[in-house]
């Protein structure tokens, strides 16, 4: 009977070890592309932050990014604030959905994103 229990919890670790190896850092393809939010859009390439507000009443701001950094569930934004000195900043996004669809920034305030 101890046998078949220290059997069981050596493959019970086993497999949460396998599990959590097959787990992926995000990546480009996670973050690059058109997001629209509530009032706002974000497009991102892997040079650019251009946010384009949908009111109209303010031209785009075109931001320069300087470096992404990646991790299992979130993506860091670094870039140069273009209306402020080209001051040295930061957007960080998380809650990825499976699907690709949908992001939350969550610098400074949280604001939900969709694909568009």
């Amino acid at each position: 009977m101890r046998k078949a229990i220290a059997v069981s919890l050596v493959v019970a670790v086993l497999a949460l070890a396998t599990t959590r190896a097959e787990a992926r850092d995000l990546t480009y393809e996670d973050i690059l592309g058109k997001w629209c939010g509530e009032g706002l859009t974000y497009t991102i390439s892997r040079d650019r932050l251009t946010v384009t507000f949908r009111s109209g009443d303010e031209p785009p701001r075109r931001n320069t990014i300087t470096d992404f950094a990646f991790d299992s569930d979130t993506v860091t934004i670094n870039w140069l604030d273009s209306r402020n000195k080209n001051e040295r900043v930061h957007t960080k996004f998380t809650e990825f959905s499976s699907d690709g669809r949908f992001m939350t920034q969550v610098s400074v305030r949280t604001r939900h994103f969709r694909r568009c």
